[in-house]
């Protein structure tokens, strides 16, 4: 009875730690929007040179590598479901991946991932390895990004982030990837089975998947973010890609902002402290956004088109 009534506990105060979070994510978003407009109020001049002199090849470009990276992200749960035995197909992970999509938009954050574990489970993966992807999927896509961002920025030499704050990620995001695993292993295991769930040479397929992926999404925004060079201060691939992917990292650990919006665009802006000021550098980045949008609508809409 001991047992049962701590369990009980412990789901009332998870219970309750889910409503808060869902309580400062609606005060948030409306918050952060309304502080991303005084920015864009602030900086009407030069946000009207930066859009009136933007490369248009340039974000057509960015656009088409975003698409791409959406025929990539579908190969990690081929890969995490697959290492026992065949369970899901590529093209199934894929059609998942991409028919779901309009889900990422919907208030929360969460319901691409949602929609996409039910799909899992109707397919015919158990509701336990369901949960192991999702965990692994987002686990191992931020310590790639903290290692990722965090070295292309220590190598680049156009923006300054203080070292210790380097070394913090660079050390938290290993330490995802070790611990991750093992807690999967520990916690997941069926029955009295002694086997590890999870096998190293998936973790390591996994991790290529994302570094793949991360090294793609960091040159699109790269692409993005060079067709407005002409006004904005010229910095290197590694500067720029860098202080995205790890902006991005930063803004998914705040559990508070949905997608992390408004934490990405203001930590990357402090980075890049341009002299066109950390408003306008801010809202280029916040229109990231719109050019993900564009990119995942273009891809949801090739999807419904071949499968009919």
């Amino acid at each position: 009875m001991k047992f049962k009534n701590k369990d009980i506990y412990s789901v009332f105060h998870l219970e309750k730690t889910q409503q808060l979070l869902s309580a400062l994510k609606i005060i948030f978003t409306p918050v952060a929007l309304l502080f991303l407009a005084i920015f864009a109020y602030k900086s009407q001049e030069i946000l009207f040179q930066l859009i009136t002199s933007v490369n248009i090849f340039d974000l057509c470009l960015s656009i088409c590598m975003w698409v791409s990276l959406h025929f990539i992200m579908p190969l990690l749960a081929v890969v995490i479901f697959n290492s026992e035995s065949p369970v899901i197909s590529y093209r199934e992970s894929l059609l998942s991946y991409a028919n779901r999509l309009p889900a990422r938009y919907i208030p929360g954050g969460i319901w691409h991932t949602v929609a996409r574990a039910i799909d899992y489970h109707q397919i015919g993966v158990s509701r336990k390895n369901t949960m192991v992807y999702v965990i692994l999927e987002n686990s191992l896509s931020m310590s790639v990004a903290l290692l990722l961002g965090s070295g292309l920025i220590m190598l680049g030499d156009g923006v300054e982030v203080p070292g210790l704050i380097m070394i913090m990620s660079l050390v938290g995001g290993i330490s995802i990837i070790f611990l991750t695993p093992l807690f999967i292993n520990r916690y997941f295991h069926y029955g009295n089975e002694i086997n590890n769930i999870l096998r190293v040479s998936t973790i390591v397929k996994s991790l290529l998947i994302l570094l793949i992926f991360w090294f793609l999404a960091g040159l699109s925004f790269f692409v993005y973010f060079s067709a407005f060079t002409n006004i904005l201060q010229t910095y290197s691939y590694m500067d720029i890609s860098g202080t995205y992917i790890f902006s991005w990292a930063i803004g998914f650990m705040a559990l508070f902002a949905p997608q992390g919006i408004g934490i990405t665009e203001v930590v990357a802006a402090n980075i890049f402290n341009s002299p066109v000021g950390i408003g306008a550098i801010a809202l280029v980045i916040l229109g990231f956004r719109g050019l993900i949008f564009c990119a995942d609508t273009l891809m949801w809409l090739f999807i419904i088109t071949i499968r009919k």
